[in-house]
C-alpha cells in the first residue's frame, strides 16, 4: 500500500493539469491522483471523512472528463483506474459501516 498524500495535494494535481494537455501528462496525473486516493481509503480507520469522499468525487469526476477525450487505448486506462478506485471505495465503505455496526453493537443498551 503505498503511503496516503494529503487531500489538498490530490486535488492540486488534478487542477495542475492543463488544458489540452498530452496524454503522457493526463495519465501521470490520472495515476498519481488515484493512487493518492485509493491510499487514503485505504488508511481509513473508520467513517469516511467528508473531505475523502469529496476528493473521491472530484478525482472521478476528472477520470470521466479525461474519458471523453483520446484514443481507445487511454479510455481503456481510465477505465481500469476508475474501477480500481470503485472497489476501493465500496471496500473502504464497507469496512467502515463494519466497524459502526461492531461499536454500536457494543454499545450499553438503554434502558
Amino acid at each position: 500500500m503505498a503511503d496516503p498524500i494529503s487531500l489538498q495535494d490530490i486535488a492540486a494535481i488534478v487542477a495542475s493539469v492543463p488544458k489540452g494537455a498530452d496524454r503522457g501528462t493526463l495519465t501521470a496525473a490520472i495515476d498519481k491522483a488515484v493512487d493518492g486516493v485509493i491510499a487514503n481509503l485505504q488508511a481509513a480507520d473508520s467513517a469516511l471523512s467528508a473531505d475523502l469522499l469529496k476528493i473521491t468525487k472530484f478525482t472521478l469526476e476528472f477520470l470521466e472528463a479525461c474519458g471523453k477525450m483520446g484514443d481507445p487505448q487511454f479510455r481503456t486506462h481510465i477505465k481500469t483506474r476508475a474501477s480500481e478506485l470503485h472497489n476501493e471505495l465500496s471496500m473502504a465503505a464497507a469496512k467502515a459501516a463494519a466497524k459502526a455496526a461492531v461499536k454500536k453493537a457494543a454499545a450499553p443498551k438503554k434502558a
